[in-house]
């Protein structure tokens, strides 16, 4: 019972406090960027500690997208203006176009960062089960 109320804690903090995340780019994807998360919580059997600790990672991952998400979205506005102009200026469109993949990225190195920490927090025994669920094939995984 008492963890159903945590994963339903959790599932509140993903939802609603971290709107940051909201629209990375496997929102964008259709993908819910939380979801597998929220399976490997329950999957993995997580202790109320490690779930606390999860919610630290999750706030500081997503205030770290924050900023590189900010400014991917003002490039791709100015990306858009440039390119409905009659004739856009390669180099202007060059430029944004590598600010955008730097950024890109940055973005990939926090959401790496995230997944490191995330398995430092396991156990001996969460992280067997979890090597377990990866090596099988894609369709058996949590």
């Amino acid at each position: 019972m008492t963890q159903r109320v945590i994963l339903a804690a959790l599932l509140t903090f993903c939802l609603v406090g971290s709107t940051a995340l909201a629209q990375a780019p496997d929102a964008a994807a259709g993908k819910r960027p939380f979801a597998k998360i929220l399976r490997l919580v329950k999957f993995l059997n997580f202790e109320e500690a490690q779930i606390a600790q999860l919610k630290d990672l999750l706030k500081e991952q997503a205030e770290a997208l924050k900023p590189l998400q900010e400014r991917t979205k003002r490039i791709n506005a100015t990306l858009k203006e440039l390119l409905a102009s009659q004739d856009p200026n390669p180099a202007a469109v060059g430029k944004l176009v590598i600010a955008r993949h730097r950024l890109a990225l940055q973005m990939a190195k926090v959401k790496k960062d995230f997944w490191t920490k995330f398995e430092a927090l396991l156990t001996p025994a969460q992280a067997a089960k979890l090597a377990e669920a990866k090596a099988k094939p894609k369709g058996n995984t949590p």
